[in-house]
């Protein structure tokens, strides 16, 4: 059942990141990206759509074991990605590192607490 809340707050720091992305993009890049901030804005509102759906209609199956592990590998993979950009693309690296990376280990440590050996019938 602590899974369902690792939900919710993937799903509030997608959707506040993918208001940021695409509103406030100067926050993030030290560049123009012409409008490929925006792709990226509604990607991440969502993603972050999705996780509050799934906090709301949360089942314990298999199904959203399987959607939660989806999510916590996006985050994995999201903070290498934003650790490997340079200094002159993402100007809030570290930060993007550090919230993806505390992403990952809320899911990673409740996904951990919630595992239970699947019954043999």
């Amino acid at each position: 059942m602590v899974m369902k809340y690792a939900f919710l707050v993937s799903g509030i720091v997608e959707i506040l990141g993918g208001f940021v992305f695409y509103f406030y993009p100067e926050l993030m890049f030290g560049i123009d990206l012409t409008g490929v901030h925006k792709l990226y804005g509604l990607a991440a509102l969502v993603i972050g759509s999705v996780c509050i759906f799934s906090f709301q209609h949360y089942e314990n199956n298999r199904f959203f074991k399987k959607v939660f592990l989806v999510f916590m590998g996006f985050h994995a993979a999201l903070a290498m990605l934003c650790f490997g950009m340079p200094i002159s693309i993402l100007t809030l690296k570290i930060e993007a590192t550090l919230t993806h990376l505390l992403c990952f280990v809320v899911f990673f440590t409740t996904y951990m607490k919630d595992v239970k050996p699947e019954k043999k019938s």
